[in-house]
């Protein structure tokens, strides 16, 4: 479960990261999650866009991620875990 959220976070940091001005560097993204009421994804992608600008890490662009649901032909926005 956690493998999953580990490659999608990876996938999108390596999109945007312009990896070639640190050819023998190491870039290390953390996240930690308080509390997972759904929306985890779009969450950590956020939070791992939102540092690595802050640190000064060149990027091509900022990453957002939001979440969606359809449930009984409604469409939700930024679901909950019950939801």
């Amino acid at each position: 479960f956690l493998m999953v959220y580990h490659f999608f976070l990876l996938f999108c940091s390596l999109q945007v990261i312009e990896v070639d001005k640190f050819p023998r560097s190491e870039i290390r993204i953390c996240v930690t999650v308080l509390c997972a009421d759904g929306g985890m994804r779009a969450a950590c992608v956020n939070a791992a866009s939102l540092a690595l600008a802050h640190a000064g890490v060149p990027m091509r662009e900022l990453v957002a991620a939001s979440g969606a649901a359809l449930f009984a032909e409604t469409l939700l926005a930024d679901p909950t875990l019950r939801e």
